[in-house]
């Protein structure tokens, strides 16, 4: 990178970048991470897991445990990725019954909290209006926490 500096004009949108690095005649002066968009984004994570752990909870089988455990962390890494200052994210299960637990993590060192939102859905076309409805309340209430920061 040595040699290259920026030119003084950011790009204000993604569209933009083809343009400008026609014009740079194959010289890239900015770096994706450099651009910024207009308006904040936020981004909740969801990963819906097809796996029996809310069903056996209780259970103290080391190999349910484990198996929530790499969960719990693969959601914390792809959420990693989001710029928000705090992170939110929703890890679905199936289970009996429309069930929330929330898990809250916060990094020693640079206080930021990550929030997972343990959600356990059931598998039953019955339920469809009431998991719509709760899965969309939940929606607004993470959208409202990201808004404050």
């Amino acid at each position: 990178m040595h040699g290259i500096r920026p030119t003084p004009q950011p790009i204000r949108a993604a569209s933009q970048l083809g343009k400008f690095a026609d014009t740079m005649r194959g010289t890239l002066h900015y770096t994706v991470s450099s651009m910024r968009p207009s308006n904040r984004v936020r981004v909740i994570m969801i990963d819906a897991k097809y796996k029996s752990n809310l069903y056996f909870k209780s259970s103290n089988s080391q190999i349910t445990k484990n198996e929530h455990r790499a969960d719990i962390h693969q959601i914390m890494c792809y959420s990693s990725f989001t710029g928000n200052s705090n992170k939110y994210s929703i890890l679905c299960y199936p289970s009996e019954k429309i069930e929330l637990s929330i898990l809250k993590y916060r990094n020693p060192i640079n206080s930021i909290e990550n929030q997972i939102n343990v959600l356990g859905l059931p598998l039953s076309v019955r339920k469809i209006n009431e998991m719509k409805k709760f899965v969309t309340e939940l929606l607004i209430k993470i959208d409202n926490l990201m808004s404050n920061y």
